[in-house]
């Protein structure tokens, strides 16, 4: 072989070798970066479970005060309004009242 031609492959291969440095230092960088943005999607995932978990505990609660609200207003409703469910509860209490009484004589 001649030496212009041993020069040209040792030539080929050192530019071989740095571009395949090359891609591998842009390789390892993305790598680092794609590494970065896991741990921050892993760290909102984590926010965003908490988050759901809350939002769960809070909507729990509003259906059980929704629930109590109903309770309350099916017994206003039974009654009318608040005045006359108070009238009622006045009553009752009279005739309690009144049956404390005869039991007393």
């Amino acid at each position: 072989m001649s030496e212009d031609r041993k020069a040209n492959i040792v030539e080929r291969l050192r530019n071989s070798i740095m571009l395949l440095k090359e891609n591998y230092r842009q390789a390892v960088e993305a790598k680092a970066i794609a590494e970065a943005q896991v741990e921050e999607l892993k760290a909102e995932v984590e926010s965003l479970k908490k988050e759901m978990s809350q939002s769960k505990t809070q909507l729990n609660d509003i259906k059980a005060e929704q629930q109590r609200l109903i309770a309350a207003r099916g017994i206003v409703a039974e009654e009318g309004d608040i005045k006359s469910a108070r009238l009622r509860v006045n009553r009752l209490v009279r005739e309690i009242d009144k049956c404390i009484l005869l039991l007393n004589e």
